[in-house]
């Protein structure tokens, strides 16, 4: 390994380990519900989500408006459509603070895990054992791409509880069955983009299981 392998090796080890430390930080004071970062856990489309602050959280969604309901008068032509709410979460108990925990922290765990394992794929990488060449066909990466694979096909079924959460979070609100609430079905590739990607590293590992085959039949002809 030359020495500016080496040194461009060290630099991303420790970058890396900063940056898993940092989501490590983040994922422990989401579960102790200290939050630094706001925080959004949308529903579906324009649905109602979970802002979290500092200062607590908030339930936001959009209701149908009807242009008798304003108390302002609107020019000739123009009709009402919908109207941005929004009302405090006042987790009240044990339940409420749990789901709120469930807004973030299995975001965290999921980003968490994504970067360690790509983290220990390129390191990986550079501690290839034929003569220290840098090649990502490495045994240990194609079982790395599969847990990959499995954390964003986690992260899809979890999204798709993700508004059953958030209706149970609003019974903490005074917005509560507050009004027609605006409904918006998402397009197919949004819902369910997460599970295509699970698809798409299932066949990368494939492929990078085929490679490190290959570089083994090479290595035996030489």
């Amino acid at each position: 390994m030359t020495t500016f392998t080496a040194t461009a090796r060290r630099m991303v080890y420790w970058l890396s380990l900063i940056f898993v430390i940092l989501i490590a930080v983040q994922t422990l004071l989401d579960a102790l519900g200290i939050t630094v970062i706001p925080r959004r856990s949308w529903s579906e489309g324009i649905s109602p989500k979970i802002i979290q602050t500092s200062g607590g959280a908030i339930y936001y969604e959009y209701i149908s408006l009807k242009r008798e309901d304003l108390k302002i008068e609107l020019p000739e032509g123009v009709q009402s459509s919908f109207l941005g709410v929004a009302a405090v979460v006042s987790p009240t108990s044990t339940l409420a603070k749990a789901l709120l925990r469930a807004m973030t922290v299995p975001e965290d765990l999921f980003f968490l895990g994504i970067v360690w394992l790509l983290r220990s794929m390129v390191l990986r990488a550079w501690l290839n054992p034929q003569g220290g060449a840098i090649t990502p066909f490495i045994r240990g990466n194609v079982v790395r791409i599969r847990w990959i694979a499995v954390l964003f096909g986690a992260l899809w079924v979890y999204h798709l509880f993700l508004p059953r959460l958030i209706d149970e979070v609003s019974l903490y609100s005074t917005l509560n069955n507050f009004g027609p609430v605006i409904s918006e079905e998402p397009p197919w590739f949004l819902t369910n983009g997460t599970l295509g990607v699970t698809v798409l590293l299932l066949i990368l590992a494939q492929v990078f299981s085929r490679g490190v085959r290959l570089e083994k039949d090479v290595e035996g002809l030489v």
